[in-house]
């Protein structure tokens, strides 16, 4: 009998097979994986602008309280973010404002951010 250590041609063949299935289900996931990572990076960009355009309008508001803020058509930002679209709306209100700014890109005007923020007359 021969004791010499080793593995048989069964236990390779098994060893194959569970790692192809494992390397199958990694291969099915990574298109959703980058989906969702590419979602999320649209998500994060629509975010900041709309942030950074609540704190531009707000700014504008405490200066010029009684001006109107409204801004109803698409307006667009320069490049790199040209595929992305913004409304803002004020609410008209005596002392206190509250403006709202819609961010959303072209490819997917259905997932809106909406960032909301209140500005009092000083």
């Amino acid at each position: 009998m021969n004791k010499r250590g080793g593995f048989s041609l069964l236990e390779i063949l098994v060893a194959l097979v569970v790692m192809s299935v494992g390397t199958l289900a990694i291969i099915n996931w990574m298109p959703l994986a980058l989906r969702t990572k590419t979602n999320l990076e649209k998500r994060t960009k629509a975010l900041f602008l709309a942030q950074e355009k609540t704190e531009e309008i707000k700014s504008e508001a405490i200066a010029n309280f009684n001006q109107d803020f409204n801004q109803t058509s698409e307006a667009i930002w320069p490049s790199p973010y040209n595929t992305f679209r913004w409304t803002a709306s004020d609410d008209g209100g005596s002392n206190i404002k509250v403006i709202s700014v819609t961010v959303w890109e072209i490819e997917d005007a259905d997932n809106k951010i909406t960032f909301d923020t209140k500005v009092a007359q000083r």
